[in-house]
C-alpha cells in the first residue's frame, strides 16, 4: 500500500424516498387537487391501503386516470 493521505468525512445518512413521503400519505385525501411532476394537476378519487402500501387513484386533466403508490408519488397537494 502506498502511503498517501485521504481525508475522511462523515457523511449523513440517506433519506429514503418512502420515508419522505410518509407525511404526503397521511395529507393526500379524496376530492384533493394535487400536481405530480409527470401527469400535471390532478383530482384525487379515491385513496386506499395503509403505510407502505397506500394508492391513490388520481384524475388528471391530460393523462387521464391513473392509480399510484403515494410512496413513489411525489405528490405535492395544492388544494
Amino acid at each position: 500500500f502506498l502511503n498517501t493521505s485521504k481525508r475522511i468525512t462523515k457523511v449523513a445518512p440517506a433519506t429514503s424516498v418512502s420515508s419522505v413521503n410518509t407525511t404526503i400519505n397521511a395529507m393526500v385525501k379524496a376530492g384533493q387537487i394535487v400536481e405530480h411532476e409527470r401527469f400535471g394537476m390532478g383530482e384525487v378519487f379515491k385513496v386506499e391501503g395503509e403505510g407502505e402500501k397506500t394508492k391513490a387513484t388520481i384524475l388528471f386533466k391530460n393523462a387521464g386516470s391513473k392509480q399510484l403508490l403515494l410512496r413513489f408519488a411525489r405528490l405535492k397537494v395544492v388544494e
